[in-house]
């Protein structure tokens, strides 16, 4: 996914994990998928510790 313009609101080694609903048998999203939430994690540490930052 590449998005551009706007500002950065979270620190380069966050990492955000979209939380997605109703994907194609592999994994991909099409017309009936839809985004439920998201999960921000200060680092790659904290997201294999499961510590988010924000949902």
């Amino acid at each position: 996914m590449t998005l551009s313009g706007g500002s950065q609101p979270f620190a380069d080694d966050a990492i955000i994990e979209f939380i997605t609903q109703n994907e194609t048998a592999d994994g991909e999203l099409d017309g009936g998928s839809s985004f439920i939430g998201i999960k921000v994690y200060a680092s790659a540490a904290d997201y294999n510790a499961g510590i988010v930052q924000y949902n």
